[in-house]
């Protein structure tokens, strides 16, 4: 276990990190988002995937950033199988 300074808009603060290993738990279930099933892309946003961002092979972003955010209505996700 190591201790991190942490620095918040209010204080100065330790916490304790620990880093998980990468051996599979059993009660875990890691699933890579560049493997999705389906894109549903809508209100003029769009999926990309940015290989070696993150901790896995690829994540993924939506495309164009700075706008708006969207609801449930929009219907914008990614199905993971």
């Amino acid at each position: 276990m190591e201790l991190f300074t942490v620095y918040t808009i209010f204080r100065k603060i330790k916490i304790d990190v620990v880093f998980s290993s990468k051996e599979p738990s059993p009660n875990v279930v890691e699933l890579e988002a560049s493997d999705y099933e389906r894109l549903h892309s809508n209100a003029g946003v769009s999926w990309a995937s940015v290989p070696n961002l993150g901790q896995s092979k690829a994540a993924m972003i939506s495309l164009p950033q700075g706008q708006p955010a969207t609801g449930v209505a929009d219907e914008v996700f990614m199905e993971c199988s």
